[in-house]
């Protein structure tokens, strides 16, 4: 029997960081709609597998709403070191791999 653990974190999280042509820029602006409340994060056997947002991000997948998790990630444990990496790149907005670029509902200055 497969057991598939979901664990939702209740966290507010505000995306800070905007990488671009790989130059990284701090977002000053954004609109709220991009402000995480809440994240999901599914573990099988303590392993996390995947990552699901409730709110529009660009490093997520429009209709699935999975986050794409770097391949070293996955497979980890999920602990406090990589619940702070996971919080890290929600907190980031990673235009260089992305499913759609929001540029009208943001603004950013060079870091």
């Amino acid at each position: 029997m497969t057991v598939i653990e979901t664990h939702k974190i209740v966290k507010s999280l505000v995306p800070t960081v905007l990488v671009y042509k790989r130059r990284v820029y701090k977002i000053s602006e954004l609109d709220k709609k991009y402000y995480i409340k809440s994240y999901v994060v599914k573990t099988f056997k303590n392993k996390i597998y995947n990552l699901e947002l409730d709110v529009p991000h660009p490093n997520c997948h429009p209709e699935t709403k999975e986050f794409c998790l770097p391949v070293h990630l996955i497979g980890e444990d999920l602990n406090s070191k990589s619940s702070y990496l996971i919080e890290s790149m929600l907190k980031t907005f990673n235009l260089d791999g992305c499913y759609f670029k929001p540029w009208n509902e943001l603004r950013y200055i060079k870091n």
